[in-house]
């Protein structure tokens, strides 16, 4: 037995023991791995879509969409997958690097430590662990788009609405983290050791191991640390995760799961807002920044802990029915003392400003999450038919709260050339923590569907949900989320579908006098067609679909609230986002995967005026590996590239020496990947990932408080694994 030792920030050593074996653990069914001739058992629960040792990009079904355990062909709703092989190969290492690989994502950065995802021109608010629903609130973030990739097997999205178990939610897309799970009956052990630019040091481990001489009993465990500078001139990273997961088999039938994660996020210098104050001069030119020039003040920073615990209970009825019960308590907490970055009316020649201080507010808080979900599902016979059928009943109750210190500065003002910036304006003095935030949300729903087998080559699949919505400012509101979808099979391989949902969303968003907006209220529409090639290792889509709402919360175009993390939003009616999307994913030949996402939308209002224009339009994402063969067989080359279309918004920017209506923009552009991996010896590789080859200069984002950030320069990260 070995040990491996990561240190943690706050100095902490995290100590792990490692079983070492003569063979990977798995999380599949036995089978052969393509690079490896090791062949492993795994428990027989493990047949559950997981992606782990599979070494595709897709898998063989997902319950996110209707709880139905359907292949992505026969989901009526356009669906994705990154698996753990994708994850690797990009090498991901927090749910931001993941997503923005997604078919038809745009990643907006509000500032160094937040992300916000948006697919179909809506934001992302919906979430499961599991398939567990829960809610993110990324105006308080507390770290979310930082989860670590070392938790998880996969990552399954839904575009558009699903009602049908996540009940209030945006009709962009639904989020999936399907956690790693300890299904593997033999000892198994994994490390890996990176390094990359701008000090970038990574440290991960993954152990597995059966209890019991019958493997009834099994453990996992997997940790990572990090640390690292950045682009940004100050700004630094710290990252410490451990998570853990037990597996019983209580009987033949019956399998309990538990388990508990831990992350801290520990930056230092993190802006608030962008890193770049504004677009333009006093005198209304361009401004050329440096992409190393961050506003941050030293002492800013957005710690965030985030801590799960979770339990599934599983059982198979002799009939072949299945039970499940799953329960999710999540924490999300943060200490962000945050000062946003000079900026005002800035000299073209000398680059100076006003004599100021920064803005700056100290905000403490957390979100709390409790999730319940029980759902039974089988087979039944109906006019000699066999169908599928699933209800359940999916509840969460979150509390959100947060206090609020102002700042009071003692030392002299900041009086010069931002040149000279180097963010040493000392902490300010924060006053007694003031009631900011005490919101509570609850949700109660209760759902059912089912696939009828019509004829050999029709499915309907029909399902509604009831859902008990109440939150801090609203009065108890019912509604019933209706799903109709049809699979027609034009052959074996070949599937059409149309689907149908409504939506209900409450929004926890202020307007400029400080209401909350009315509930959005809608429906989704969707048509495509859909085909599973070469033995169901490949999956094909084109979708176009229809999303009209009322009482959409469309972000004010200047900030009216400097005191709040969140901009203020008026409701926009008759709102239609509407367009198309392709996707390609897995195997194309033996050792050539890939994955190719292409979409196009518009979104207007009634009045056909474009909304949240600082989303592209349209996106391409392209990413693919192949395995050579012969004297090369060990060695793995891949490469991909992402682009988008511009996106402009109207922004507060000065022009004439005061301060204006203006329009900022970032035009289109692509970003280029490489990647290779040679493997060593059969258990050892090395990898090499180079991102944004061409060093391509953008914007990652335009309008949050009229700020903007740049996206990452060229950067690479070699990484060394070895399997024991």
């Amino acid at each position: 037995m070995a040990s491996f030792m990561i240190r943690l920030s706050g100095g902490a050593l995290l100590c792990l023991p490692v079983m070492v074996a003569q063979a990977a653990g798995t999380e599949q069914a036995p089978r052969t791995q393509k690079e490896d001739t090791l062949e492993v058992v795994a428990s027989p629960f493990s047949d559950d879509g997981s992606t782990e040792n599979t070494g595709s990009y897709t898998t063989k079904q997902m319950t996110t969409a209707t709880g139905l355990p359907l292949s992505i062909k026969d989901t009526p709703q356009s669906v994705s997958v990154i698996t753990r092989q994708q994850m690797d190969d990009l090498n991901a290492t927090s749910l931001k690097e993941i997503l923005r690989w997604s078919t038809g994502v745009s990643e907006s950065n509000y500032d160094s430590e937040r992300s916000s995802f948006n697919y179909r021109g809506f934001s992302v608010d919906s979430y499961q662990y599991d398939g567990v629903p829960t809610f993110f609130d990324s105006g308080y973030s507390g770290g979310e788009s930082e989860i670590d990739a070392i938790t998880l097997d996969h990552v399954e999205i839904v575009r558009g609405a699903a009602g049908l178990l996540n009940g209030n939610g945006n009709p962009g897309a639904v989020i999936n983290l399907v956690r790693k799970k300890a299904s593997s009956l033999s000892p198994f052990a994994r490390a890996e050791l990176s390094a990359g630019s701008w000090d970038h040091y990574r440290t991960t481990v993954d152990v597995g191991t059966p209890l019991n001489d019958e493997g009834t009993v099994r453990v996992r465990i997997a940790a990572a640390g990090e640390r690292s500078r950045s682009f940004m001139e100050r700004h630094q990273e710290r990252k410490g995760t451990l998570y853990g997961t037990l597996e019983a088999d209580l009987s033949s039938n019956t399998l309990l799961r538990l388990g508990a994660d831990y992350q801290q996020n520990r930056p230092k210098a993190s802006t608030w807002g962008g890193a770049l104050p504004t677009g333009w001069f006093s005198d209304g030119s361009e401004i050329n920044w440096d992409r190393h020039y961050n506003g941050a003040s030293d002492w800013s920073s957005w710690d965030t802990t985030l801590t799960t615990q979770f339990a599934t209970l599983e059982h198979e009825f002799d009939n072949d029915w299945k039970g499940v019960a799953n329960y999710t308590h999540s924490r999300q907490a943060f200490d962000a003392k945050m000062a946003m970055s000079l900026g005002g009316l800035i000299d073209p020649a000398t680059w100076a400003v006003q004599p100021a201080n920064p803005y700056s507010a100290r905000y403490e808080g957390y979100r709390d999450q409790h999730a319940i979900d029980m759902k039974l599902n089988g087979d039944f016979t109906l006019l000699g038919r066999n169908h599928t059928f699933v209800v359940g009943s999916s509840s969460a109750w979150q509390h959100s709260y947060s206090t609020y210190r102002s700042a009071t500065y003692s030392q002299q003002q900041f009086n010069g050339s931002l040149r000279d910036w180097n963010g040493g304006q000392g902490e300010p003095e924060w006053s007694d923590k003031m009631p900011q935030m005490d919101y509570r949300t609850r949700q109660i729903g209760i759902y059912s569907s089912a696939d009828f087998s019509l004829t050999d080559r029709l499915d309907l699949v029909l399902g509604a949900r009831f859902n008990s919505f109440k939150n801090t400012t609203t009065t108890t509101a019912n509604k019933v989320t209706p799903f109709v979808g049809t699979v027609y099979k034009l052959t074996e391989q070949i599937s059409a579908y149309a689907s149908y949902t409504d939506i209900f969303k409450d929004q926890n968003l202020l307007d400029s006098n400080g209401r909350n907006l009315a509930p959005i209220e809608g429906v989704n529409k969707e048509v495509g067609i859909k085909a599973a090639l070469l033995d169901d290792r490949l999956n094909v889509s084109l979708s176009a679909f229809r999303i009209t709402q009322d009482n959409l919360g469309v972000q004010d175009e200047s900030a009216s609230d400097p005191d709040s993390l969140q901009q203020t939003y008026h409701e926009s009616q008759g709102a239609t986002s509407k367009g198309v999307e392709f996707e390609l994913s897995g195997e194309l030949a033996q050792g050539w995967n890939a994955q190719l996402g292409i979409t196009h939308f518009s979104l207007k209002d009634k009045d056909k005026v474009n909304l949240n224009t600082e989303q592209p339009r349209t996106r391409i994402n392209l990413f693919t590996t192949y395995q050579l063969t012969g004297a090369l067989r060990d060695l793995t080359l891949g490469g991909g590239a992402r682009w988008q279309s511009g996106v402009y918004a109207n922004v507060t920017g000065a022009n004439n020496g005061e301060f204006v209506e203006r329009k900022a923009e970032q035009g289109s552009y692509v970003l280029f990947d490489a990647m290779a991996r040679y493997k060593l010896t059969p258990q050892t590789s090395v990898q090499l990932n180079l991102n944004n080859v061409f060093d391509e200069k953008y914007y990652s984002q335009v309008n949050f408080y009229s700020t903007r950030n740049y996206g990452e320069p060229r950067n690479l990260m070699l990484t060394l694994k070895h399997e024991f």
